[in-house]
């Protein structure tokens, strides 16, 4: 597997074994990789708690110049309050505590700070969600790709292309009409492709919250048969489910557009 963004953080410590000892007893972490490196002479060690591709690097010097002080920090999270009080304590004991616990609520937490025997701060914390929240990111550039997907199928009038961004059990709605299912979406769409040419579509707006969008656009059309033109402006609001379109709605508004502003 080749190595892809954030993969590692280096600290210059006095004694690699005692900080691997630290590291061990208050962030889970275990030693995956040592060497003498050979340019410097000095013992490296790679310290992971292998919950993912990410390692703390401790290098070895004669002596640490300028440790990482409050407020800059580790973080590690902890899986209770409880582990977090049963940290501190065993830090307190150890003389390592330096500040906490603290209960800031969300985003922040419960947290306190740690210093480990070269004095680098390490911060113990319960409640931030980051996961959470990097896991609603992710879901939200899949979502927006759902979105530009959709307008590119109008664009193109790939029916095909439309249908499969919906659940077996998505719904699409417009003013007076309902669809219910993949089969059922792809023939709507098939049919506004066989009527209609030269779609275009600006899309001015999206807003993402909690695998629910609205989407507002500009559409234009013209139709084959006639060669007549027609634009509207477009409200979609769209739920999303395991990264596919479980509903869309439509509200289609074909005057606005049409008048001119001041």
């Amino acid at each position: 597997m080749s190595d892809f963004g954030f993969t590692h953080m280096a600290l210059p410590v006095s004694d690699v074994d005692q900080s691997s000892a630290f590291y061990a007893k208050y962030a889970r972490m275990q030693v995956i990789h040592q060497r003498i490196d050979p340019t410097v002479q000095s013992k490296v060690v790679w310290l992971s708690d292998l919950t993912r591709p990410f390692v703390l690097v401790l290098i070895q010097v004669p002596r640490v110049e300028q440790p990482l002080l409050p407020i800059a920090h580790l973080g590690v999270a902890c899986k209770t309050r409880e582990e977090v009080d049963r940290l501190c304590e065993a830090a307190h004991l150890e003389g390592l505590l330096q500040e906490g616990p603290h209960d800031y609520g969300y985003p922040v937490g419960y947290w306190a700070f740690l210093k480990d025997p070269d004095g680098h701060t390490l911060e113990v914390s319960y409640g931030q969600e980051i996961g959470l929240t990097v896991q609603q990111a992710e879901s939200q550039v899949i979502e927006r790709s759902l979105i530009q997907q959709a307008a590119d199928a109008w664009i193109n009038g790939d029916a095909d292309a439309f249908s499969a961004l919906f659940l077996p059990e998505g719904v699409f709605m417009v003013p007076g009409n309902c669809w219910v299912g993949p089969t059922a979406i792809r023939q709507v769409a098939a049919d506004f492709a066989a009527a209609y040419s030269d779609v275009k579509i600006e899309i001015r707006r999206i807003l993402l919250d909690n695998h629910q969008a609205a989407v507002e656009w500009h559409w234009q059309e013209n139709e084959k048969a006639t060669g007549k033109h027609g634009s509207a402006d477009d409200t979609i609001v769209i739920d999303f489910q395991d990264g596919r379109i479980r509903r869309w709605r439509e509200y289609i508004d074909t005057q606005s557009c049409m008048r001119p502003t001041t």
